[in-house]
């Protein structure tokens, strides 16, 4: 569980990964966004079911998926669950124009994911804007070995990315 804040706005993202109720939905103050994945499940394991678009004027299906593509493997299910980001990555380049999602907008999800790795190994406020001096904008995860982490932290715990435990 992540909360990320601003000066005006916060937003608390809580991801589980495998089967049961799965899905995301994203609230804001004119509206909602709800994406389902095949049987309740999650992606990679099943691929999208729906995207709902609720707004002052009600619900309406914006994507669905093919209900006939019930028996795919991993790695069908997460192109399926993503097949919309990839054509429109490739007509980009075909046509010339910028996609949807900007090489920019990747690196700005890299960073908030970083941070909340490295908020949650140091229990500390992480601003998303990472310091692209520091290890863990340089080497991602694998930076956190050099960051000074308290002993209860969950990485030293696990032994997660190869650190190990205060014995």
């Amino acid at each position: 569980m992540c909360r990320f804040e601003t000066t005006t706005n916060a937003g608390l993202v809580n991801i589980g990964w495998g089967l049961g109720p799965g899905g995301m939905e994203v609230s804001g103050t004119n509206g909602r966004i709800a994406v389902r994945y095949r049987d309740g499940a999650t992606t990679p394991w099943a691929p999208l079911d729906q995207m709902l678009v609720t707004t002052p004027e009600g619900t309406r299906v914006e994507l669905e998926g093919d209900p006939g593509d019930a028996a795919l493997g991993l790695s069908q299910s997460i192109f399926n669950s993503f097949e919309h980001l990839v054509a429109d990555f490739a007509e980009a380049v075909l046509s010339g124009r910028s996609p949807i999602a900007s090489g920019a907008d990747g690196q700005r999800i890299l960073e908030a994911t970083l941070a909340a790795y490295a908020s949650g190994a140091t229990g500390e406020v992480v601003s998303v804007s990472l310091d692209p001096s520091g290890p863990v904008f340089q080497e991602g995860v694998v930076g956190l070995r050099q960051v000074a982490l308290p002993e209860w932290s969950p990485l030293r715990r696990q032994s997660l990315f190869g650190l190990q435990p205060i014995n």
